[in-house]
């Protein structure tokens, strides 16, 4: 049964303003996350993706929880890692899960200039 549902749509060249900045990607990326940026060259169009599917994804996902970043989900507590065939699969830890929440599919899309996700979060 879906208990939740969010998407979002991120611009890249925004993201792009902001993916030199190592405070800025420490604060939005788990420390798993940033070792598979580190795979991707920085500067590069799949570099500013990666960091652009995963804010979208986290605010995505914070919709369908029903409230946006900040004190009911942390940026920290929602990691998206890619299996060993590119699937995205979203984890959620502490006080941002969901009650009841069992299972989360999250897609992530890219155009030239933006990414669009959906979370769906079920029971």
């Amino acid at each position: 049964m879906i208990i939740g549902f969010g998407n979002d749509i991120q611009s890249l060249d925004a993201i792009a303003d902001f993916s030199t900045k190592e405070t800025y990607l420490k604060r939005i990326l788990t420390p798993k996350e940033l070792e598979q940026l580190a795979t991707r060259q920085k500067g590069t169009k799949r570099y500013i993706q990666f960091i652009a599917g995963r804010f979208s994804a986290k605010e995505a996902y914070a919709k369908a929880k029903g409230f946006g970043i900040g004190e009911h989900a942390h940026w920290q507590e929602i990691e998206i890692l890619n299996d060993n065939v590119g699937k995205p699969i979203l984890t959620v830890i502490g006080e941002s899960k969901i009650d009841g929440a069992t299972n989360y599919l999250v897609a992530i899309s890219h155009s030239d200039n933006y990414v669009l996700t959906n979370v769906i979060v079920e029971k």
